[in-house]
């Protein structure tokens, strides 16, 4: 009978042929030996259940376990049913069967399996609490929701496996707050029980013949669906707005293709409008576009919305629009400080206040104290350190607007926690601590008991501690200026060693140690500095110490190490080192230097972030369902070897693999976690393994050549490094890079697809001109520079690029794009295009993608010769000549275009393009007094029109041109003259009674001033100020200026 509590640890079979009494209260047991059959207990039911088996874990029959499950190991239902109270943490396997997982756990439970999750049932039976999945989880066959939420975090769920597997569900009650994925095969109808943790929101979608078999992605967003678009018309009805709580979002995967479906989507507690007959669903293909009335509305009912008969292919968007002609209310920031002090009273939040308006106001870390229902509130706030929160609602006759909220950080706010060894040697010296996520600005004070600190950073420290017995940490963090937080601490188990005694003996030899006695398998011992220590048999130790300038020698033996190893100086030989504990922490910066295999099992290992070790030589093997879990810095200069797909390396953040040779070829990589980095650093050929999901950074170097095994995401850096090769191979490999893009020495591209898809700004620095076979950019980054060419050597795209999202900037280091003959450019648009030169060769009528603040292309006839070259760019600003000669009038004073032949002598007609005819200063196109204008001997000439489209987004094509420098929109006439300034906004509202008048300009162009006038009848004008022009100007400029309407 294992009492509350307890902790039970077999080896074997428990109470073979007698009772097993396991459901007592945070009593645990644990299977930790070879293949174990996972005794029944009394009524079939555990607390917590650790499988940690070297081998494999089978079940005998269902179970129900009230805590919590841990999987260290390979288990195997067998078919049985498990019923499961608490949380699920798999880092071993789970082979499922034709088995159910019921979790029905009445508080918060989570599934936990770095390398994603897999079940045949699920079932979701809580009466309370939610089900969170803290990595992807997929159930093969049925999911049942009876009762209970699912919240994926930042992970999906996923139902069914394949178009001939895609799974069923049931489902009663409970919403899936996130993504849930299902396989669509058939033309029927499929349920997406989406929503948010305190609406149902679902989605339900009719399929009909164009159906492509695949999967679809739906989750509810809870954000503003904005009004892009509206209002539009619908029938005989117009769409005036959108409800504010949120919208639909349906994503394609594993090829699903379908342009003709229904679709039902129920808006259970919206409320910024009321759902009428007249209630509309409005489509979308991203939140950049427009909304649309595809297909034909059907009256709501309910809540629910329906649209019939949608056309166009996924991805989708969804939202409810109404149809009530009115403006919605007016939001603005939430004003106040966003830094305030714990206890801290009567501070003042406030929005833009307007008549008529509602506010609602809620306070997360804080209590409201005054103005409720205003625009401006009091708060005083609350005695814990924390991030807290503002969110105001705001109404008026019309509708609810999207609330707007703000995050307030109540100072001091104390860490998480802190991090490194819970369990220390007695005597250690210089151990770190720190706290985890430290504040900016914020100063620590540390406390010691047991122990003394050497050495206070303020938010790391280091330790000596002293005997034998437990200790204690205590931090508080202050932000100065305002009190402390609260204490945060913990517990340090110092534990009793055995230290060498002598230099140069035997481990097996009493003398050799301070107990004058041979140490036992369950000791812990240290070997002291300036000491060597050498096996003469295979050993076996619990924790072991080999501190600095101390030195083990297995002289070919076998050593087994059950608990910690700290490693500050050498292990050598030749033999065997095998890590077989549970749970065990490998620290130091010392050297294996033995050439034996380092053998892991049993359990799952943590190399410590403050470690920095090197094994030179010699295999490290991961035995079947091992993981380990690297936090600091490892170089291994030989094979890193798995025994099974469940053999597992896993970094941490910011943590360092050196991988000197073969990385897993049999095994899991774990690889994306934020900072940290590969190198691949061995001095032959080496193959750059395929991670789980994605690399962060990936480190490239040493001589020859290294390989792409499959398509490889990198959500970081790539840096290739001198005397590296990167290869593509002859496969063609995908390669995406989420951040820079370093090449010291050469990458191999052959017929492969490189696309940079990051979300910050990405660089690109290359020591000589880079090619690239197909190049994609699609970085989301709303920037002129998201992709920075820094280098000064040019990129060059053999066969296509494809400009999706995000702009190269080549202009401020001079980098050309170079487009050769044959090789074409897609998707430019104002999402992407090119800061810079383009250079095109061969014999294409080609359009170069350039810009600079928005996408102006410059067109060009085919050349005659394939040996023919052109080069463009665009400057958002006028020319710094506008001297005309007779045959033109004036010229733009907005752009130009720098369109050069470098080589050959082809004759080629120019079109010049255009976003907005009135920021061009066009007021008459259809006439042929507008022309494309040309800089050449000191003047502008004209090179006439052969066509023009004369739309607000137009262009205008020249004659034909046999000499090339600036080319610009100019006017043989003066019917086209321009404005001096481009308005980016003009703004005007009452404050009391006078109005305040604000506008902004991109560029102005000699412009003297502006006159500020008022009417009361459109006709006659009167000047109320005159405010000073910036002359010649491509910055933002703001003005600003007040008076009286009366």
């Amino acid at each position: 009978m294992n009492d509350t509590g307890s902790y039970l640890k077999v080896g074997g079979q428990p109470v073979n042929g007698g009772i097993l009494e396991a459901s007592a209260k945070n009593n645990t047991v644990v299977y930790y030996k070879g293949n174990a059959d996972v005794k029944t207990p009394s009524s079939n039911t555990y607390y917590n259940l650790k499988l940690a088996c070297y081998s494999t874990c089978k079940l005998q029959d269902n179970l129900t376990i009230d805590g919590n499950l841990t999987i260290t190991a390979k288990f195997k239902s067998n078919g049985y049913n498990i019923t499961l109270r608490g949380d699920w943490t798999n880092t071993g396997s789970f082979q499922e069967w034709s088995d159910k997982v019921v979790f029905d756990g009445s508080n918060d439970q989570t599934i936990t399996n770095a390398k994603g999750e897999k079940f045949y049932d699920v079932k979701v039976d809580k009466s309370a609490g939610t089900l969170i999945l803290k990595d992807q989880t997929t159930v093969a066959n049925t999911l049942t929701m009876a009762q209970g939420d699912i919240n994926t975090e930042d992970n999906k769920l996923i139902l069914g496996t394949s178009p001939g597997n895609a799974g069923s569900l049931s489902h009663t009650s409970g919403t899936i707050n996130g993504k849930f994925k299902r396989w669509i095969n058939s033309t029927s109808t499929y349920l997406f029980p989406v929503g948010t943790s305190s609406h149902y929101r679902p989605a339900s979608l009719t399929f009909h013949n164009t159906l492509t078999s695949g999967s679809l992605i739906a989750q509810f967003v809870s954000d503003n669906p904005a009004e892009a678009g509206l209002p539009l018309e619908d029938g005989t009805d117009s769409v005036y707005t959108t409800f504010a709580e949120g919208y639909w979002k349906l994503e394609p995967a594993n090829d699903l293709s379908c342009d003709d479906y229904d679709i039902d989507l129920t808006g259970n507690g919206f409320n910024s409008l009321d759902i009428n007959s007249s209630t509309r669903l409005l489509t979308r293909s991203s939140s950049s576009d427009n909304w649309s009335a595809e297909g034909s509305h059907v009256s709501a009912s309910g809540s629910t919305a329906t649209r019939n008969g949608i056309t166009s292919d996924f991805p989708k968007e969804h939202a409810f629009g109404d149809t009530t002609d009115c403006d919605g209310p007016q939001t603005s920031a939430i004003r106040g400080p966003d830094d305030v002090c714990a206890d801290e009273g009567g501070v003042e939040y406030s929005v833009n206040d307007h008549t008529g308006y509602s506010y609602s106001w809620n306070v997360d870390g804080g209590t409201i104290t005054g103005g409720s229902g205003t625009n401006q509130i009091t708060v005083n706030w609350g005695s814990d350190g924390q991030i807290g929160a503002i969110e105001a609602e705001i109404s008026n006759t019309c509708k609810t607007a999207y609330p707007v909220d703000t995050n307030v950080q109540i100072h001091s706010i104390p860490p998480a926690s802190i991090q490194n060894k819970m369990k220390v040697p007695e005597n250690a010296k210089n151990e770190p601590y720190k706290v985890s996520n430290p504040g900016s600005g914020y100063t620590y004070n540390w406390r010691v008991s047991g122990g003394t600190i050497v050495t206070d950073n303020g938010d790391d420290i280091k330790v000596d501690w002293g005997a034998a017995g437990t200790g204690t940490l205590e931090v508080t963090a202050d932000s100065g200026g305002c009190p402390s937080s609260s204490t945060v601490d913990t517990n340090i188990t110092i534990y009793k060693v055995t230290r060498s005694s002598g230099n140069n003996s035997d481990w097996n030899q009493a003398s050799t140690w301070n107990c004058d006695c041979v140490p036992r398998s369950t000791d812990n011992v240290a070997i002291d500095s300036g000491h060597t220590v050498n096996l003469t048999q295979s050993e076996k130790i619990h924790n072991i110490v080999i501190e600095e300038d101390a030195t083990l020698n297995d002289r070919g033996n076998i050593l087994e190490i059950k608990g910690d190893l700290t490693l500050e100086g050498d292990y050598n030989g030749s033999g065997q080192l095998t890590l077989s504990g549970s749970g065990v922490l490998i620290d130091g910066s010392g050297t294996f230097s033995n050439t034996g295999v380092m053998k892991i099992k049993g359990g799952n290992k943590t190399i410590l972030s403050n470690a920095d070790l090197a094994k030179s030589g010699g295999e490290i093997n991961l035995t079947t369902t091992m993981t380990v879990k690297n936090q600091g810095t490892f170089s291994a200069g030989g094979k890193i070897t798995g025994e099974s797909s469940n053999s597992t390396w896993r970094q941490m953040d910011d943590a360092t693999l050196k991988a000197g040779d073969a990385l897993l070829a049999t095994g899991t990589l774990l690889a994306s976690s934020a900072g940290n980095e590969i190198l691949y650093n061995g001095g032959s050929s080496q193959t750059v393994k395929a991670p789980h999901s994605a690399y962060y950074h990936l480190i490239l170097s040493n001589s020859q050549t290294k390989s792409l095994e499959a398509n490889t995401q990198i959500n970081g850096d790539l840096t290739i490094k001198e005397n590296a090769e990167f290869d593509v191979t002859t496969t063609d490999y995908e390669l995406s890079v989420g951040g820079n893009w370093i090449n010291k020495n050469t990458f191999l591209p052959r017929n492969g697809k490189v696309i940079l898809n990051g979300t910050a700004k990405q660089k690109m620095k290359t020591s000589a001109e880079e090619t690239f076979h197909n190049l994609q950019i699609n970085n989301t980054l709303d920037q002129d520079s998201s992709i920075l060419l820094t280098s000064g050597a040019d990129i060059k795209i053999t066969n296509e690029l494809t400009l999706t999202d995000g702009v190269i900037n080549g202009r401020k280091n001079g980098v050309k794009v170079i487009i050769p003959d044959d090789a074409t450019v897609s998707g430019a648009s104002t999402e992407s295009y090119v800061v810079g030169k383009v250079r095109k060769g061969g014999n294409d009528a080609f359009e170069f993608p350039v810009g600079d603040r928005e996408f102006m292309p410059v067109e060009m006839t085919a050349p005659s010769s394939p040996s023919d070259t052109f080069t463009a760019e665009y400057f958002r600003k006028p020319h710094d000549e506008t001297a005309t000669d007779s045959t033109l009038h004036n010229v733009s004073k907005k752009n130009y275009w720098e369109l050069n032949r470098n080589a050959g002598s082809s004759d080629i007609d120019v079109t010049l393009n255009w976003l907005s005819r009135d920021w061009q200063g066009i007021d008459d196109c259809s006439s042929n007094s507008l022309v494309v204008a040309h800089y050449k001997d000191g003047n502008w000439v004209s090179e006439g029109r052969s066509s023009a489209q004369c739309a607000d987004t137009g262009s205008i094509t020249s004659n034909t041109v046999s000499s090339f420098s600036p080319m610009t929109v100019g006017s043989d006439s003066d019917d086209g003259n321009t404005l001096p300034v481009d308005l980016l906004h003009f703004t005007a509202e009452m404050d009391q009674n006078k109005a305040v008048i604000k506008w902004q300009t991109a560029t102005e162009t000699a412009n003297d001033q502006f006159v500020v006038q008022k009417s009361l009848n459109g006709e006659q004008f009167q000047n109320l100020s005159r405010i000073d022009g910036a002359g010649t100007s491509y910055e933002t400029q703001e003005y600003i200026t007040r008076s009286r309407t009366n």
